[in-house]
C-alpha cells in the first residue's frame, strides 16, 4: 500500500484531523520556507563573520533553553491531558511557568559568568537574555497549544514566531541598506516571538485562570515532576548539545568566518531535513501512534515501514536538488569565496540528513513503545562520537571536519538505535498498550 493509501484508509473516518495534519504541514513548510529566506538574506548581504555571530547566538539560546525548560513539559502534558477542569488545567501551567522562573533565577549567575567568558562576540552578547527569555516563552505557549490539540494554531504560532518576519525585514534591507546588521534580525526575532505570544495566550484565555492565580504554587509536585523529568532532559540535551556544539568548537580552533560558512550549510541542512520529516511528524506518525495504541500490529509495522521509506526518499531527492541550488548560489553571495572554500561540508551535512531520515525511522518505532531508555543510550552514544570526532577533526579540518563529526555521530545514533530494536522493538504486547494520547505529545520531535 503505498503512503497516500495509508493516510486515505486511517483517516477515512476523521476528515478533520486530516485537514488538520495537512494544514499543519503547510504550515511548517512556509515556516522553515521563511528560515531558508532569513539565511538567504545573511548570506546575500551580511560578511561571513556576521553569519557566525548569528550561528552563535542562536545556537547558544538553543543550548540554553535545553538546560533552563528541563524538559518539565513532559511531566505537564501527561497532566494537562488527564485534567477533568480548565482550572487545574491552568495551574499546571502556572507551576511550569514558577518552575522555569527559578531556574531562571538559579541559572542566572552560571550564564552571566559564561557570557563574561566572551563565548559569544561581545556587542551581540548583550541580546542573548533578552532573546532566550522571550524564544522560551514562545516555545512553551507552542507546546501548549499542540497539548490542547490545536496543532492549526500551535504551528500558526511556529510560523509568526520564527519565519514570518524575515519577508518584510528582506524588504527593509533591500529598501534601506543601513539596516543590514544583526541587531536588526535581533529586534525582528523578538517582535516575532512576541506576536506568537500574543496568539497562543489568546488561544488558552479560556481557561479558568482566575482560580489558578488564586490557588498557591503545589511545590510537591514541582519537586516530581523535575525528578521525573531528568531522564528526558539527558536525552534532549544530548540532542541539541549534538546539533549546536560544534560551532563553538569550530570557533575555538578555528576563526569566526569558518563558523559563518558552516552556519549556513547546517542550516540549510537542518530546514531541508525538517522539511523531509514533517509528513511523518503531522500525519503519518499520529497513524502509527494509533496502530499501537490499539494493538493492531501488523497495520503498526506496515506504517512503520512506509514512514522510513518515505523519509528515505524525500530525504535524498530534497538534499541533492537543495545542494544544487546553493551550489549555483555560492558565487552571488557576499563572502562567496569563503562559502566556495567549504562547500564540501554542504555535501557531507547532506550525506548526514541521509543517515538522519533512516535513524529517525527506528526512532519512532522505539518511541511509541516508550523505550525511552533504549533511545537515551542511543543519544548518549551518537553525542560520545560526535564530541570526540569533533576534537580530533576540527582543529584540522575546520567545516569540512565538523561535517564529517556530525555524520559520524549520526552513524553511531543509527547503529545504536537499531540494536536496540532488533534486541527488543521487535517484540508486542500481548494486549493493547492504551491511548495514544497517554503518550507525550507527538508533534514535540518535528
Amino acid at each position: 500500500m503505498t503512503v497516500t493509501g495509508l493516510i486515505r484508509k486511517v483517516y477515512a473516518s476523521d476528515s478533520k484531523l486530516l485537514k488538520q495534519g495537512a494544514g499543519s504541514a503547510v504550515l511548517r513548510a512556509a515556516a522553515l520556507g521563511g528560515r531558508f529566506v532569513l539565511v538567504g538574506m545573511l548570506g546575500f548581504f551580511l560578511p561571513v563573520e556576521q553569519v557566525g555571530a548569528f550561528g552563535l547566538v542562536t545556537g547558544a539560546v538553543t543550548i540554553a533553553q535545553a538546560f533552563l525548560d528541563l524538559s518539565f513539559r513532559e511531566y505537564t502534558t501527561r497532566e494537562i491531558v488527564g485534567a477533568r477542569t480548565s482550572g487545574f488545567q491552568a495551574r499546571r501551567i502556572r507551576d511550569q511557568m514558577v518552575v522555569h522562573l527559578l531556574t531562571y533565577v538559579a541559572a542566572a549567575p552560571v550564564i552571566w559568568w559564561a557570557l563574561s567568558t566572551g563565548v559569544l562576540p561581545r556587542e551581540h552578547a548583550v541580546w542573548f537574555l533578552p532573546i532566550l527569555l522571550i524564544d522560551h516563552l514562545h516555545n512553551e505557549s507552542k507546546r501548549f497549544l499542540v497539548v490542547f490539540r490545536r496543532p492549526l494554531l500551535a504551528n500558526t504560532s511556529l510560523l509568526i514566531g520564527r519565519a514570518a518576519w524575515a519577508g518584510p525585514l528582506a524588504l527593509v534591507w533591500i529598501v534601506a541598506p543601513q539596516t543590514r546588521t544583526l541587531e536588526s534580525v535581533w529586534i525582528a526575532w523578538m517582535l516575532g516571538n512576541l506576536g506568537s505570544l500574543s496568539l497562543s495566550w489568546w488561544a488558552l484565555r479560556d481557561l479558568d485562570w482566575r482560580r489558578a492565580i488564586r490557588v498557591r504554587p503545589d511545590w510537591g509536585w514541582m519537586r516530581r515532576g523535575v525528578i521525573i523529568s531528568l531522564p528526558f532532559l539527558l536525552s534532549g540535551l544530548l540532542v541539541t548539545l549534538n546539533r549546536n556544539l560544534d560551532r563553538f568548537i569550530l570557533n575555538h580552533f578555528t576563526e569566526l568566518s569558518a563558523v559563518g560558512a558552516y552556519n549556513f550549510f547546517s542550516t540549510v541542512a537542518n530546514g531541508v531535513y525538517a522539511i523531509s520529516i514533517t509528513g511523518q511528524g503531522m500525519i503519518l506518525m499520529p497513524i502509527a501512534a494509533r496502530h499501537w495504541a490499539r494493538g493492531e500490529w501488523k497495520a503498526f509495522s506496515q506504517t512503520q515501514r512506509q514512514m522510513v521509506i518515505s523519509s528515505f526518499v524525500a530525504t535524498i531527492g530534497l538534499a541533492l536538488v537543495t545542494g544544487l541550488i546553493i551550489h549555483f548560489m555560492l558565487p552571488f553571495l557576499r563572502s562567496s569565496e569563503v562559502y566556495r572554500q567549504y562547500e564540501t561540508a554542504m555535501w557531507v551535512l547532506m550525506l548526514g540528513l541521509v543517515l538522519s531520515a533512516l535513524a529517525n525511522g527506528v526512532r519512532l518505532g522505539l518511541y511509541v513503545r516508550r523505550m525511552d531508555k533504549g533511545l537515551l543510550s542511543s543519544a548518549i552514544a551518537g553525542f560520545a562520537v560526535t564530541i570526540i570526532a569533533d576534537f580530533l577533526l576540527i582543529p584540522r579540518y575546520g567545516p569540512v571536519g565538523a561535517a564529517w563529526a556530525q555524520v559520524l555521530g549520526i552513524l553511531a545514533l543509527l547503529v545504536t538505535r537499531t540494536l536496540v530494536w532488533f534486541l527488543h522493538g521487535r517484540e508486542y504486547p500481548t494486549a493493547p498498550p492504551g491511548k495514544a494520547g497517554e503518550t507525550r505529545s507527538l508533534a514535540e520531535d518535528f
